[in-house]
């Protein structure tokens, strides 16, 4: 007995030292005192190590902890350094240091600089985001079969309740091809409806087609090489078009007045695709979606997903135009804060998306290159921060504004709705030429003309856009 309640004793002694020490985040400077006074990181960890000895003695189990720092970003700067710098510790085959923290912290500079804790070799980033779609949609369809029990759904297919999206950012492949769909590019189907009605309004579309001998009215009949290389690659930006445009006049096009756009956010995939496979953003959309499946009883229709997806969509924006930035330094290359830092690069990648010319690349990816300003990484740092932006590129996560350069992003697809993009990566451009004058300069005039919608006035909110 006495020797359990000295084990206990023990254990609270460590609680009340994390405790202590979770009270000291307030005050820095007490605690770089205290740390100087009586060797308090030191202090911990060997007290931390002195119990767990205690503990393995009396239950002959000898196990590796974990210590686990959660939201490391809202501790102090010197706290900060001070744990990154734990992670290359001599007693690390006992305790395992994990850290849960934003993607990029000024403080993990000192992780690039010459003997310091490296990468792989001392800690192991895990991001939260994903590169590839289908690993969202493998997320969000088990997290479903938990939220579908919740509200009586039990085990009732998801595409039951909202249909499958066409434009779902999944590979496909020709109606030719076994275990595929076969009537995806048939006559009348939406796919085929869409490629005559774009080949109808679209000039330069149409050109397209016949130099590479494709009839809209006979996608079916392609050989399976044509299918991939051209019609699947196009298919997305053809839906695209096809919905945004309704015509041109000269070699402007004219926009659609449609505030919604169904067809492009709507469907089990886009929902999923949209939340970006984070649990907070799936649960708000899903839980609102299934009130009104719950009040019907059938398919939620395909203009209340688009509007909920919309809603959710510019509940985000208002989040990252309240995004603090820090301490950006100089004039930021003409850009206001992080909301207007995504509206340009979305802007941008619209104008290219919409202009005259039929292109089949879709460039909706950029690269912080080595002659972007270094102001704009602080602007993309605080983006990063709150979700605005993602990595796209599978390399191992950036924490510092110097591990930025050279690296790619795509904007969130949750501001997909709201901005009217595509929900797809595609393509890189440098972000030095997003934001050149010129871009700021002409996001600027459309911007000052427009003073509609519930948040920061956008051109996004303009109907003629």
């Amino acid at each position: 007995m006495r020797a359990l309640q000295f084990i206990v004793s023990a254990l609270f002694g460590v609680r009340f030292g994390i405790e202590s020490l979770h009270s000291l985040l307030i005050d820095p400077i007490c605690l770089k005192r205290r740390w100087r006074r009586r060797g308090f990181a030191l202090s911990f960890e060997a007290t931390l190590l002195e119990a767990i000895d205690i503990v393995e003695s009396a239950t002959h189990v000898g196990r590796r902890w974990g210590i686990l720092f959660d939201e490391l970003e809202l501790a102090s700067p010197f706290l900060q350094t001070a744990i990154f710098r734990r992670l290359r510790s001599a007693s690390s085959e006992r305790l395992l240091y994990k850290l849960a923290v934003v993607p990029h912290v000024p403080t993990a500079e000192i992780l690039n600089q010459v003997n310091t804790p490296g990468i792989s070799n001392d800690w192991t980033p895990i991001p939260l985001w994903y590169t590839d779609q289908s690993e969202a949609l493998r997320f969000c369809r088990d997290l479903w079969s938990q939220v579908a029990k919740s509200v009586g759904a039990g085990e009732l297919d998801p595409i039951t309740v909202f249909g499958s999206s066409h434009d779902e950012g999944i590979s496909e492949r020709s109606g030719h091809l076994p275990g595929t769909k076969p009537g995806k590019y048939l006559l009348k189907s939406q796919r085929q409806k869409e490629f005559a009605s774009l080949y109808n309004k679209d000039p330069t579309f149409r050109d397209y087609l016949k130099v590479r001998g494709i009839a809209p009215d006979a996608l079916h009949r392609l050989p399976p090489k044509v299918m991939d290389s051209t019609v699947r690659k196009i298919a997305p930006l053809v839906t695209y078009r096809d919905q945004l445009i309704e015509g041109f006049v000269g070699n402007t096009p004219k926009m659609r007045a449609a505030r919604i756009f169904p067809r492009l956010y709507s469907g089990w995939e886009a929902i999923c695709i949209v939340s970006e496979g984070n649990p907070r953003w799936f649960r708000s959309i899903i839980d609102s979606l299934l009130s009104d499946w719950n009040r019907h009883g059938r398919m939620v229709s395909r203009n209340v997903q688009c509007r909920e997806l919309d809603r959710a969509s510019r509940r985000f924006r208002a989040l990252v135009a309240a995004c603090p930035v820090g301490e950006p330094g100089p004039i930021l290359n003409d850009v206001q804060g992080p909301l207007e830092f995504v509206e340009v690069i979305a802007r941008v990648h619209k104008e290219k998306l919409l202009e005259y010319q039929f292109k089949a690349d879709m460039l909706l990816t950029f690269e912080c290159d080595a002659e972007a300003d270094d102001a704009l990484l602080h602007f993309l740092s605080a983006c990063l921060n709150v979700g605005a932006v993602i990595s796209a590129d599978d390399e191992d996560a950036a924490l510092s504004l110097s591990g930025l350069r050279g690296r790619l992003f795509r904007l969130s697809y949750l501001l997909a709705p709201s901005l009217v993009l595509p929900l797809r990566s595609g393509k890189a451009r440098a972000m030095s030429s997003i934001f050149s004058k010129t871009s700021v300069q002409r996001f600027r005039r459309t911007l000052s003309a427009v003073s509609k919608g519930p948040i920061q006035p956008s051109l996004w909110d303009d109907e003629n856009t």
